[in-house]
């Protein structure tokens, strides 16, 4: 084999030879090892008999759900006398008191104030509002409907109830006008 005196150069043969056998090298040394890490060989462990299996770790039971306590219930007091009496007081007990007309009718659309109370006697339209008067013996109710900005829905605002005075005689006028409308109805 001779050697040529040409200095070696990727523009000569022999440096465009290797650089051409170098790549065919590399790609061949590379073939293969898609997906396998680059890094310092991991010797293998030595072959050895197969270890004991490991016992499984204990996992400890899920509590038991605790019976609910009993709650204490204060002492009724026993009736004395008539047991009916006593259940109707205790029934009565129970009940909040009931809450007077004009409480209940405030909020109500002019609908649900007819089914309560009936058709009224009169009514005025007194823009923006619209009254209805309502009339049984000597008491009367009027109530103001106003519109309600967003749906312009009419709903009682203001409860105007006569004669004023104690809470008995309201109560009466009450009565007096919720049985009108039951009257009126049948």
């Amino acid at each position: 084999m001779s050697v040529s005196a040409e200095p070696f150069t990727c523009r000569s043969r022999r440096g465009r030879l290797a650089v051409v056998v170098a790549a065919m090298l590399l790609g061949a040394g590379c073939a293969g090892t898609e997906g396998v890490a680059e890094g310092p060989a991991v010797p293998e462990p030595p072959a050895t008999a197969p270890a004991a299996p490991t016992p499984p770790i204990p996992v400890p039971a899920p509590a038991r759900p605790q019976p609910p306590k009993p709650r204490a219930k204060a002492p009724v007091p026993k009736p004395a006398g008539d047991a009916a009496a006593a259940a109707a007081a205790a029934a009565a007990m129970a009940l909040p008191p009931p809450q007077p007309l004009a409480v209940r009718l405030k909020g109500l659309s002019e609908t649900e104030a007819e089914a309560l109370l009936g058709r009224p006697a009169a009514v005025e339209e007194k823009a923006p509002a619209r009254i209805w008067t309502y009339r049984a013996g000597e008491c009367s109710l009027r109530l103001g409907f106003f519109p309600q900005v967003q749906t312009l829905d009419f709903r009682v605002l203001s409860v105007e109830a006569a004669p004023r005075g104690d809470a008995a005689a309201e109560a009466r006028c009450d009565a007096a006008l919720l049985a009108a409308r039951s009257g009126a109805a049948s």
